[in-house]
Order: C-alpha cells, then sequence, then structure tokens
C-alpha cells in the first residue's frame, strides 16, 4: 500500500511522522534530547542524551514526560519552548547538552549538532531534530 500526502496528518511544531515507541530507561521529561541504549522485548530503550557520556547514534525527542519502565513517544523533531539566550541569531547551530538538554554554546572537541534557532512567529525558538544533524 503506498501513502499518498493527503493521507498523512499535517506535522507543524513536532515530527510523528519519524515518531518511535519506546521504553523509558529512566525518568523523561518532555522536550528531553533522548538516545537509544538498548532492545528490550518488542520495544527500543531510550535514555536520557548526554553530551559527555557517550557517543550516540540514534538521538529523538521525548514528547511527553514519562516515568521509567513505562512506553513514550519519541519524535524526529520539536520545536522546544526553552528559552534562548539573548545572543541567539536565526540559524546558529543548537548542540547535545548535558542531562537531556540543548544548548547553543559547546566547548566540547566533537560536538553533537541537535537542531538550529528559527524564527517562530517573531520569536526565536531552538528546532530539535537530532536524527537530521547526525
Amino acid at each position: 500500500m503506498r501513502l499518498k500526502l493527503a493521507q498523512l496528518p499535517l506535522q507543524m511544531d513536532t515530527g510523528y511522522h519519524g515518531a518511535i515507541r519506546a521504553l523509558a530507561g529512566e525518568e523523561l521529561k518532555a522536550g528531553d534530547l533522548v538516545a537509544v541504549a538498548a532492545r528490550r522485548g518488542a520495544y527500543l530503550q531510550v535514555v536520557v542524551a548526554d553530551a559527555t557520556r557517550a557517543n550516540y547514534t540514534m538521538l529523538f525527542v521525548a514528547d511527553h514526560g514519562c516515568p521509567e519502565g513505562e512506553i513514550c513517544r519519541c519524535v524526529s523533531y520539536k520545536i522546544s519552548d526553552a528559552a534562548l539566550p539573548a545572543s541567539a541569531k536565526l540559524g546558529d547551530p543548537i548542540y547535545l547538552g548535558t542531562n537531556g538538554t540543548s544548548t547553543t554554546r559547546t566547548t566540547l572537541k566533537k560536538p553533537r549538532i541537535v537542531g538550529t534557532v528559527i524564527d517562530d512567529d517573531g520569536e526565536f525558538r531552538a528546532l530539535l531534530a537530532p536524527t537530521y544533524g547526525a
């Protein structure tokens, strides 16, 4: 069966077409950057991503908060509600930070780009798209 564009719901600020249902390996907050760490039964297990801990291959954004051991939806991209520093400019890269966060500055020798600064109706926001920055 082939899908036609009209059959797919519009995606505005969240990328559901590339979403996965994953088992939370630890407590997740909405908007956390998460990394695939293992497979547990029929599900991939995700943990909070941290630039100082590991070299992750697959990153997603937690679409909602989720306690450890529960199934959560992780999406391919999401516009962050977190405030950006005043120095942020359109097109600036967004890097993987610590404990699931993103940042506009990094001191790492090999930083992981996980998004970009966009203009969201006149306000700068971070478009987190970690699967596209790999």
